[in-house]
């Protein structure tokens, strides 16, 4: 067997042995809200590319046995009551794509979560309860899309400068965010920063001239007060949604 899908199905748990189905490649399981669990065999699915747990409503644990999915490369918990990763999350090494926005219970991601090469898309948005980002984020170095949308994150850690290959950085309604690292204008590929709604945030980064590929940017209803000295140098900046003493401001930004 090669895919199974079990979504809309009122299954409460697989049974024990599930890590005997050596094919398979995908397992969808969209709306399965009575599935409580996993079991441990889940991480001896050698040929698992794709998981689908979104919308699990009950899920909120993932087996220890996940680091085990060595060619998984697609894995989407969205809108379930995952409260952790396990420790060993870092060893998913082909994981390009995660979606665990609307996990309203997940708290904190694990240290090893910085040792994913090749994760190219990260949606952590809605995720209520999400204070911060781990130290090793830094390591992300095939990230493109970071979406932390109306989580509590309060502030980046200082190594996000080393996320080499951001284009997308989505912080909108992060209200608790209230600072951005110096190192958040080291990304060479950035285009596209939404940090509007951030009531918390005061100032931006003395250094953001150096995001010279940046495209788009919205600040719109934050607490920026002032833009910094270098602003200027945003030579690819097109469009601009910002907030100047107490004004709404969209602006189109003509570069050539």
């Amino acid at each position: 067997m090669r895919v199974l899908n079990i979504s809309l199905s009122r299954v409460q748990a697989l049974p024990e042995d599930f890590g005997k189905l050596h094919s398979l490649v995908e397992f969808i399981a969209r709306h399965c809200s009575s599935l409580s669990r996993l079991p441990d065999s889940f991480g001896q699915l050698p040929n698992l590319d794709k998981v689908d747990l979104s919308s699990c409503f009950y899920l909120q644990s993932l087996p220890i046995s996940m680091g085990g999915l060595t060619k998984l490369r697609v894995l989407d918990i969205s809108h379930s009551q995952v409260q952790a990763l396990p420790e060993d999350f870092g060893e998913l090494q082909s994981l390009v794509d995660f979606n665990a926005s609307g996990c309203s219970s997940l708290s904190r991601l694990p240290d090893s979560f910085g040792q994913l090469p090749n994760l190219e898309i990260l949606y952590l948005s809605h995720c209520g309860q999400l204070q911060s980002l781990p130290v090793s984020m830094g390591g992300l170095t095939k990230l493109k899309t970071l979406d932390i949308s109306y989580s509590r994150v309060q502030a980046l850690p200082e190594e996000f400068g080393e996320l080499q290959s951001l284009v997308d950085f989505n912080a909108s309604g992060c209200s608790s965010l209230s600072r951005l690292p110096d190192s958040f204008g080291q990304l060479p590929n950035l285009a596209r920063v939404d940090l509007s709604r951030c009531g918390q945030l005061q100032n931006l980064p003395i250094f953001m001239g150096g995001l010279t590929k940046l495209r788009v940017l919205d600040i719109s209803d934050s607490g920026v007060q002032a833009l910094p000295e270098d602003f200027g140098e945003l030579q690819r900046l097109q469009l601009f949604f910002g907030r100047s003493l107490g004004e709404n401001r969209r602006t189109t930004c003509d570069k050539k």
